[in-house]
């Protein structure tokens, strides 16, 4: 009986100790801490697949001049979206992997520049929350985290339906305090393939968070678009809750340990 509640003790202090096992990626571009075994130039497809069925993911893997909704070849391809929550460190980890580099892409003369991170909690096409996208190359950065701004469309009217929302407006929605962890650049797969990483506090999000949600991603021209559905997340509990909870289970234990030994 005695060696039962040492055990228990053990076990108790290892778990409010330890929290999750699960690694939290660098926010810096490159996605092999992401669980996927990439080719160097981004090809074939299967490399894109993630091991950990923990992380949701969105492929699209259209490599010619027609896109869908729009053409325009590599450089306006979204190519594919990854996203997972880690509720012991806070963050929602989102990736989108792309043609389109910070700076923008032409096409007749026009160019065209990629959009913001759209977060649509309920699924029900509200987008409450953005997340502003750099249109520099970055390894470091940060970005504010707004609460239900405006949005614009795509320059070309045809697409709203498939690819709106496309950035937030200047000076609208509520700035939550929060700033997200973010890197855009190619430095890893080659010229043609950028990689938007991101960090996003899961606090940023409100009472929003625990409902299913849904992050866009497009470009100006809504050309190409992700749509990546993720399920409804756990809610995360307080940690002095936690806390108190497991310091609390383990007073018990450590007092029916003093019983049991004789002095």
């Amino acid at each position: 009986m005695r060696v039962r509640f040492i055990g228990l003790f053990i076990l108790l202090s290892v778990f409010i100790c330890s929290g999750s096992a699960v690694a939290s990626p660098t926010i810096e571009g490159s996605l092999a801490d992401w669980n996927m075994g990439f080719a160097p130039d981004w090809y074939p497809p299967n490399d894109w697949v993630p091991s950990d069925p923990n992380i949701s993911y969105e492929l699209d893997p259209d490599s010619g001049w027609y896109l869908g909704p729009g053409y325009g070849g590599q450089p306006f391809d979204a190519e594919a979206m990854y996203a997972f929550y880690s509720t012991p460190d806070g963050y929602l980890y989102v990736a989108v992997v792309t043609g389109m580099p910070p700076t923008g892409s032409t096409n007749d003369g026009t160019r065209y520049m990629p959009g913001d991170i759209a977060i649509d909690f309920g699924q029900d096409e509200s987008y409450e929350i953005g997340v502003g996208v750099p249109t520099t190359e970055t390894t470091g950065g940060t970005s504010n985290v707004i609460l239900n701004p405006d949005w614009t469309n795509p320059t070309f009217t045809q697409f709203i339906d498939d690819s709106a929302p496309v950035s937030m407006v200047g000076g609208t929605g509520t700035d939550t305090g929060s700033d997200a962890q973010i890197a855009y650049n190619n430095n890893y797969y080659g010229s043609y393939h950028y990689v938007i990483e991101l960090a996003i506090p899961i606090a940023s999000f409100g009472d929003l968070w625990g409902d299913p949600f849904t992050i866009h991603w497009t470009m100006d021209c809504g050309n190409d678009v992700l749509d990546l559905k993720v399920s409804s997340p756990p809610v995360v509990p307080e940690p002095s809750t936690a806390l108190l909870f497991g310091v609390g289970l383990i007073g018990l234990a450590l007092n029916r340990v003093r019983r049991l030994i004789p002095a």
